[in-house]
Parts: structure tokens; C-alpha cells; sequence
């Protein structure tokens, strides 16, 4: 036992010496990943979707719990970026993070010039922000960068369609839609096959990943309704079927999932 807390008490001190004493700040070092993104809060609630600007650094740490101390304050058209440092972990993880961190942006549509800081240096981006997009475009960087920078928001009243099959069964994908839309008024829509889509793509993790499709709906009652047609049927019909799965999921970031019908 003595020479189990030796070994933590020098684990302990090693991590001190390296200059990562408890909750303080440590200079930044490379660079950082900038995103501006519609997300939720917190990310795996339901509720309505929020503007998100978030950070994390090209390091990664080999004890996680890292985060980006920054100052943000969005006033009129300017938004202000102000990285401190990082900050140590009050909390030590063994699996290897970069330093994270996010702040909500309480900001409506519009054209914004953004500013990100440390120390002497200043990265500036232009922010657009529609009920459709968010749009994040460099000007001038050098210790910053985004990639794709533009984000497709979650369209008002609007669900994505997600399933996943095996070999034999993919006849299910179409089957499932043919009995949802005889009961539900939807209209299909698309994204661009450019920026970031807020829905999945596709399913994940199936034999036969199939494309997700997205559709819009009139009122809340009618994804309500969606989701008994999907607990209908998985009763009536994936109940006979093993490795297929069917997701809905809205822009409140509510689910129906065929596994829990």
C-alpha cells in the first residue's frame, strides 16, 4: 500500500514540476481549431438548437480534461475572442485530448467581424449568420484556422430520416418511408453536397449504411405522429428482423429510435 501512494504522490509531483499545478493556466502552444457551429446545450438535450463558438488546440494532452480559458463578448457587429491560455484540469484523465473549450454566441442574423487574440497576435474572420447558414471566412490567420466554414443550420419544423439494414433487408429503407408518408404530411428536402450538414448523412455502424433523407413537417403533432408510425412498426415488422435500425430525429434534437418502440 506504502509504495502504491509513493508512486501516485511521484506521479503527482511530476505533474506539478511540468508546470500543471491544479486549475492553473499554461501558456498556448501550436495552433487552435476555431468553428462557429448551431449545437445544443447541452449537446445531447433536447431543446432548441443555439449559435456555439468553439475552440480546441492542435496539442493534444496526454492527461485530458484541458480547456481553452478565453474571454468572448459579441457587440454589435463585432465579436472579440480573447485566449488566455489553458487551463489545467481540476480533474485528471487518462485517455489523450487536445485542450476544448465552448461559449454559447448570443447573436441574431447579420454580418459580424470576428477577432480572435493571444497575446500580441490577432486572427480576424468574417461571420455570417443566416436563419439557413453560418458562414465563417478567414482574413487574416496565422495561429488559427476553420475548416469547411460553412455550416448548414437546422431548418424550423424539419427531421432526418435515418436507417440502417443488413445485406438482406434493405428493402426495409423504402418500405418504412412508404408507410410513414401514407400517415404523415411531409415534404422532402435536400442539403448541398457542400458544408457541414446538422443532420447525419447517412446511418452508421449497419451493414448497408443507407442516406439519410430530410423532410419538413407542419406542426409538432405530426412528428409526434411519426414517431407512433415508427413504434408501430417496429412491433409489426423489424421485430423479425435482427440488425436493422430506424432513427428520427428533429431540429429540437428529439429522437424516436426503432430500438426503444
Amino acid at each position: 500500500m506504502k509504495y502504491v501512494l509513493s508512486l501516485a504522490l511521484s506521479a503527482m509531483l511530476l505533474f506539478w514540476a511540468a508546470g500543471c499545478s491544479m486549475g492553473n493556466l499554461q501558456p498556448l502552444e501550436g495552433g487552435v481549431a476555431f468553428d462557429v457551429v448551431e449545437t445544443y446545450d447541452p449537446p445531447y438535450d433536447s431543446g432548441y438548437p443555439r449559435i456555439e463558438l468553439s475552440m480546441s488546440t492542435d496539442k493534444v494532452y496526454s492527461d485530458g480534461g484541458r480547456t481553452i480559458a478565453a474571454g468572448v463578448r459579441a457587440v454589435g457587429p463585432c465579436v472579440s475572442v480573447d485566449i488566455l491560455g489553458v487551463q489545467c484540469p481540476n480533474v485528471l484523465y487518462q485517455v489523450p485530448r487536445p485542450a476544448e473549450s465552448s461559449w454559447p454566441l448570443y447573436i441574431g442574423d447579420g454580418l459580424y467581424l470576428c477577432q480572435v487574440a493571444y497575446g500580441w497576435d490577432s486572427d480576424w474572420y468574417a461571420l455570417a449568420v443566416t436563419d439557413s447558414y453560418i458562414r465563417l471566412s478567414v482574413i487574416e490567420g496565422s495561429f488559427t484556422q476553420t475548416a469547411p466554414d460553412l455550416f448548414w443550420r437546422h431548418p424550423v419544423n424539419s427531421f432526418a430520416y435515418v436507417c440502417g439494414t443488413t445485406a438482406e433487408d434493405t428493402w426495409i429503407y423504402n418500405d418504412f418511408l412508404d408507410s410513414l408518408t401514407s400517415r404523415v404530411s411531409l415534404t422532402e428536402f435536400q442539403f448541398p453536397d457542400s458544408g457541414i450538414v446538422p443532420y447525419p448523412r447517412s446511418s452508421n455502424g449497419y451493414h448497408r449504411n443507407m442516406p439519410a433523407k430530410y423532410f419538413r413537417y407542419q406542426n409538432d403533432s405530426d412528428f409526434e405522429e411519426a414517431g407512433r408510425v415508427l413504434s408501430e412498426y417496429s412491433k409489426n415488422v423489424l421485430g423479425q428482423h435482427q440488425g436493422v435500425g430506424i432513427r428520427l430525429v428533429d431540429w429540437k434534437n428529439r429522437h424516436h429510435l426503432s430500438w426503444k418502440s
